[in-house]
């Protein structure tokens, strides 16, 4: 009786063992923190959080407005080259009026985000990647007076080059604000490189041009992604618009992700 115990644990441990190697054999590729989302896709029947807070902070001569964006994603990988995504995001705003005690305060869930992301060339090669994204909001009822993003598509491209890699995207925005429509050109680029195990920093570029209204953007940012036994990411980024001075406009984000397979 004893010796089939022994036997049993064995197999039991020498099982756990090896599922635990397999599990690390696969570093975890997120769509965080950069503006670019990652060309990779989940590897199938494994589920991706992502969580994050991102802080938006504006000045003028008049008020000081704070943007304040907790959010959480979720991918699952279903097939080979295809995820499902789910997001959620909270977001609050609070606008301080200078030379008055005024304080002016919203918040609210935003509609969720549901997508997919299908990667074109094969996720086994290792040199570069091209992916297809597509998600839209679920147009639930929602009390913030701001444009919410209704539907986004893109082209995802990433090249590594030993330690270094070149990544972009470029797509459509649409906006729906409930009274105007609009639609946005976004595109990003980025150059990162890989310090040390786990250790990667990158410097991005990125854009939102109008196609309807003539509004635009270009910003610029730059970040750090520290990964912990190919399973635990905890990134953070800082944010300016080329077009204003940092004291006036800037962003940072903070996060933490992992995966269950």
């Amino acid at each position: 009786m004893l010796k089939n115990f022994k036997i049993l644990a064995i197999c039991f441990l020498a099982s756990f063992y090896a599922n635990a190697q397999e599990t690390n054999t696969y570093e975890i590729a997120t769509d965080r923190p950069s503006m670019s989302f990652s060309a990779a896709t989940t590897p199938k029947n494994t589920l991706i959080i992502e969580s994050g807070y991102l802080q938006v902070n504006q000045k003028s001569n008049l008020a000081k407005n704070t943007t304040f964006n907790p959010n959480i994603s979720l991918r699952y990988g279903i097939g080979k080259r295809l995820e499902l995504r789910l997001g959620e995001e909270f977001l609050a705003n609070r606008t301080k009026f200078k030379n008055s005690d005024s304080v002016q305060k919203s918040s609210d869930f935003l509609p969720i985000a549901l997508g997919v992301k299908y990667r074109i060339n094969n996720p086994e090669n290792e040199k570069w990647a091209l992916s297809v994204l597509w998600a839209s909001r679920v147009p639930v009822p929602t009390k913030l007076e701001t444009a919410s993003l209704r539907h986004y598509g893109r082209f995802l491209g990433q090249y590594n080059l030993g330690k270094t890699y070149l990544f972009s995207n470029i797509g459509l925005d649409f906006t729906d604000s409930g009274q105007n429509t609009d639609t946005f050109l976004a595109y990003t680029l980025g150059i990162g490189r890989n310090f040390d195990d786990g250790l990667y920093a990158f410097v991005e570029t990125f854009g939102f041009d109008s196609l309807n209204s003539g509004l635009w953007s270009k910003g610029l940012n730059a970040g750090v992604i520290y990964i912990i036994q190919k399973r635990y990411q905890i990134d953070a980024v800082f944010g300016i618009d080329l077009e204003t001075p940092v004291s006036q406009y800037n962003f940072f984000t903070i996060g933490f992700s992992m995966y269950f397979r």
